[in-house]
């Protein structure tokens, strides 16, 4: 069994206040490992192999007030298919 992953330096998360569907994006550069969590409940996953431009554009898209979700569900979910949920 694979050891869980731990949560990334939740010093760099971005909080998606005014998303509905997450609560924070973070993203780890060394490692290319794009972590979201739910609003819903509450679990986090990490998605694996996400590029850098991936990242800036996911912040950007945040910043500009745009939806976290439907940026997750549109270039996320079907694109990036290794990932898991962290357990703590």
């Amino acid at each position: 069994m694979k050891a869980p992953h731990k949560r990334l330096n939740p010093q760099k998360r971005i909080y998606t206040r005014s998303s509905s569907t997450t609560t924070y994006i973070n993203y780890s550069k060394s490692r290319k490992i794009l972590e979201v969590e739910f609003k819903d409940t509450g679990k986090a996953y990490q998605y694996f192999h996400v590029p850098q431009n991936v990242w800036n554009e996911y912040k950007q898209e945040i910043k500009s007030g745009g939806s976290s979700g439907k940026f997750y569900n549109k270039k996320i979910k079907p694109v990036y298919t290794e990932y898991e949920e962290i357990r703590e």
